[in-house]
């Protein structure tokens, strides 16, 4: 069995089309229609359903793609390790949040693009929930994100690190002392936060609400720049993850006010499909994050 065959097949799949495949691939159309026509020859079943423009896997098929991801990346991995190292000149597909693409995100596609200039790379943005939708799909590689700890079956964890979440204000803010300040202490001011599904969000949240508390913002969005600009100045606070405001820390336009009684429970990740073949392009992306 032809290994360039069962990644062709697998290609296919994951696109749910020949042409989309093809395009990944670098190939013909043509070409991947022999590959798949010859795999479907030698193992004497029929993989795909192909009706009209559209195609899916038949049952036959499917077993055969679950069995054969696995064993495609383990042979991925031996390929990677034991031949000298090619240059990578493939497409990934990311996704990633708005709090991400100006600070993390900025810095792994500069690396990526001094490191790795051929590779051709394409950014959603969007909230986490569309990211798992589209990741799910096929529509995205990989997705970059930071959130609680991925929950669904269906995706896997390539990547996690703990983030740190701060409360911040003005320097001469009242609350910016050494003092670790209760939840109680923090609802008496007025405080600005971004769009309600952001997870670290949700932390601040249900911090208040274990406490009993309801705080309303006087301000929000999900644009974390004009949310940073309104704060200065503003007499009012907000909850980020630190490498969102650590330039401005450093510069000390804000100071960070000490909290107490919250329970941090975010990290970076870094997931894919459990069943999607881990290309060389989307390795790249890993080494300029690890």
């Amino acid at each position: 069995m032809d290994f360039q065959e069962v990644k062709t097949f697998i290609a296919v799949a994951q696109a749910e089309s020949f042409s989309l495949a093809a395009n990944r691939l670098g190939y013909s159309q043509a070409a991947v229609t022999i590959r798949i026509k010859k795999l479907e020859e030698e193992l004497g079943v029929r993989l795909f359903d192909r009706l009209g423009k559209y195609i899916s896997l038949t049952d036959r098929g499917e077993v055969f793609y679950n069995q054969m991801v696995p064993l495609v990346n383990q042979m991925e991995d031996i390929c990677t390790n034991i031949r000298p190292e090619a240059v990578p000149g493939g497409h990934i597909q990311i996704g990633t949040i708005d709090s991400m693409a100006n600070t993390i995100m900025l810095d792994v596609i500069k690396r990526m693009r001094k490191d790795y200039p051929k590779v051709k790379i394409s950014v959603t943005i969007d909230t986490p929930e569309r990211l798992y939708e589209m990741l799910k799909k096929n529509q995205l590689d990989i997705i970059y994100l930071i959130d609680e700890k991925v929950q669904e079956k269906w995706a896997k964890t390539l990547f996690c690190e703990k983030e740190t979440v701060v409360m911040i204000a003005d320097a001469n803010h009242p609350l910016a002392n050494q003092k670790n300040h209760a939840l109680e202490e923090i609802a008496e001011y007025p405080i600005m936060l971004t769009e309600e599904n952001a997870s670290y969000r949700k932390i601040l949240d249900e911090g208040f609400r274990r406490k009993g508390l309801h705080v309303q913002p006087v301000f929000e969005t999900d644009n974390i720049e004009l949310l940073l600009g309104v704060l200065r100045g503003s007499g009012a606070m907000t909850y980020l993850p630190e490498y969102t405001v650590r330039k401005h820390l450093k510069e000390k336009r804000f100071q960070k006010i000490k909290l107490k009684g919250l329970e941090e429970q975010i990290f970076r990740q870094v997931i894919v499909h459990k069943d999607k073949w881990i290309h060389a392009e989307m390795r790249v992306f890993l080494n300029c994050i690890c």
